[in-house]
């Protein structure tokens, strides 16, 4: 036997014409019949969005926490950027295994999953621009400390310049002596 959601299977209000005093019982029938049924299904319902809203805003704040984390280790340990790259990639395969928990609750899986997998794609897009950005960054200081180098060489190459004319002109003060003599 297929059973029929209670709306549809009465007619609506609209199409039938009742006399005014009918219109109320019909509705106190309806209650009488169907009230506790939609009552437990908007209880049930509002459990599973509350549920999903508790659910969600965990996830946002780990997410958050997760970012924070990563956006803190970078600025402070630029010189290990690739390592903590590799940690944070050992974060989202825990959040992969954290999500795969969920799953086999059995809460909602594809909405949650799907919502997700957009999150963990922004934030991919998100660290992946951050690495680009700290390689250039990075190739910057390596091009800085270049020119550093080369300066310091031709500072040495000066400060040789400067002892051997230096050595030389008393040499020349020597020579200039002796021969006055």
């Amino acid at each position: 036997m297929t059973q029929k959601h209670p709306e549809q299977s009465l007619p609506s209000e609209e199409a039938t014409v009742l006399p005014a005093g009918l219109g109320n019982n019909l509705g106190k029938v309806r209650e009488i019949l169907f009230g506790a049924q939609l009552r437990g299904l908007e209880t049930r319902i509002d459990g599973i969005e509350a549920e999903m809203k508790t659910g969600f805003a965990q996830m946002e704040e780990l997410f958050k926490r997760e970012l924070n984390s990563l956006a803190t280790c970078l600025r402070e340990n630029r010189a290990f950027v690739p390592f903590e790259l590799t940690l944070e990639d050992k974060k989202f395969r825990e959040l992969d295994e954290a999500l795969a928990r969920l799953d086999s609750q059995g809460v909602n899986q594809a909405k949650r999953l799907g919502q997700m997998e957009q999150f963990s794609q922004q934030l991919g897009k998100s660290l992946e621009a951050v690495r680009t950005d700290l390689d250039a960054g990075l190739a910057e200081e390596r091009r800085q400390l270049e020119t550093v180098r080369q300066l310091c060489t031709s500072k040495q190459d000066r400060a040789a310049l400067v002892s051997l004319f230096a050595e030389m002109g008393q040499q020349l003060n020597r020579a200039s002596d002796g021969d006055s003599h």
